[in-house]
């Protein structure tokens, strides 16, 4: 089938401009004279092909029953002399694919949660029956009117109930690089939602590292590494991250996350974890620096409470930063003298008591440190 032309009519649709090719169809930006915006208007290369005949249809009927924020609406799909042709909104933004050949991997917590948006409308097609099963960069458009993901491109979706002709075992369906070891041969073949969930999890090792989890000079290598390799190391990743995406990536459906929604879950965990502590060894090494820095400073403020001291940035807060250490009692085993010793003698100005508690505050013209005990 020739590609139409800018300016060219399908059905009642008139092509703007071509967004995109593939193996399966074209994508335009189109208008219709009765519509007032720009709709995006799919069409399939092969009317001829029966399969691919099949598959659009399936396209058309499944995403037609599909409504949420993170998928793109179907509104209608018909014939135009041998074209069969989709139409579907227009979505303002590129997808993440052209994002990561634009500007390569996307940060961290975004990449988290551009796959959560996904992984929230994947779960309500997987609700409503439907697989997806091509699941890749590509397929997942950044929405930039409304700032969130949304998934696209079922045209090789799936029943999750009954078999059906259009699920063969052993039929090769997908990108190999984001390709489940299902859809190669392993498992006899058999897809589920687990299919969708390692294909999100090969979509955000791709986002975080820039590159799909297995790579190979030939199609034939591509797929003899999903079926027996580890995915390549994902680097410079928070261990958590790590972890939910290698589960994700599991040779055995059934180590995976379950679901979609726990998928989402456990990056969201993830996310909320904050920093990993790098080591009890350095967090104490921290923490007696800190102690030594403040020790010091109040040295040398109790021995000169009135040394001129570098004028400080100015102190926004009128609450003092308070420190407080824990009321120190004499053990049983002080001797009688150590219990019956004279309190000293009292102090110079802004010393601190020994093991009381006390804080830091500046002087009124905000020129001087004190370190003050409290009574």
């Amino acid at each position: 089938m020739r590609l139409p032309q800018p300016g060219e009519a399908v059905g009642p649709y008139t092509c703007l401009r071509l967004l995109a090719s593939g193996g399966m169809g074209a994508v335009y930006e189109a208008r219709r004279p009765d519509l007032p915006r720009s709709v995006a208007l799919k069409l399939l290369l092969a009317p001829d092909d029966p399969d691919l005949v099949a598959r659009f249809h399936r396209e058309a009927e499944a995403c037609g029953r599909l409504d949420h924020p993170n998928l793109v609406r179907v509104h209608e799909s018909g014939v135009a002399g041998q074209a069969c042709y989709l139409v579907m909104e227009l979505v303002q933004g590129g997808s993440l694919q052209a994002h990561l050949e634009r500007a390569g991997p996307l940060d961290s917590e975004l990449a988290r949660q551009r796959i959560g948006e996904a992984a929230a409308g994947i779960a309500q097609a997987h609700a409503a029956g439907v697989l997806h099963r091509d699941l890749k960069p590509s397929n997942l458009l950044w929405d930039e009117v409304l700032d969130r993901v949304r998934v696209v491109d079922f045209g090789l979706t799936g029943r999750l109930s009954a078999a059906d002709s259009l699920t063969v075992t052993g039929e090769i369906l997908g990108t190999p690089g984001y390709l489940a070891p299902e859809q190669v041969g392993a498992a006899g073949g058999v897809t589920g939602p687990a299919t969708d969930v390692y294909g999100l999890g090969a979509v955000l090792q791709g986002l975080l590292s820039g590159r799909p989890p297995f790579a190979a000079k030939s199609l034939v290598g591509v797929l003899a590494k999903v079926m027996n390799e580890k995915p390549l190391p994902l680097e410079g990743q928070p261990r958590r991250v790590r972890a939910v995406v290698e589960r994700a990536l599991a040779k055995d459906a059934s180590e995976r996350q379950p679901t979609m929604r726990a998928l989402a879950e456990e990056l969201q965990a993830a996310s909320r974890a904050g920093p990993e502590r790098r080591g009890g060894a350095l967090l104490g090494l921290g923490v007696s620096l800190g102690l030594l820095a403040l020790g010091s400073a109040a040295w040398v403020v109790s021995r000169d409470p009135e040394a001129s001291l570098p004028t400080p940035a100015p102190l926004r807060s009128a609450t003092p930063l308070l420190v407080s250490e824990p009321e120190v009692s004499p053990t049983p085993s002080a001797s009688p003298a150590a219990r019956e010793r004279p309190p000293a003698a009292p102090r110079e100005p802004f010393a601190l008591e020994g093991g009381r508690p006390f804080h830091l505050a500046y002087s009124p013209d905000a020129r001087h440190l004190a370190v003050l005990s409290r009574a």
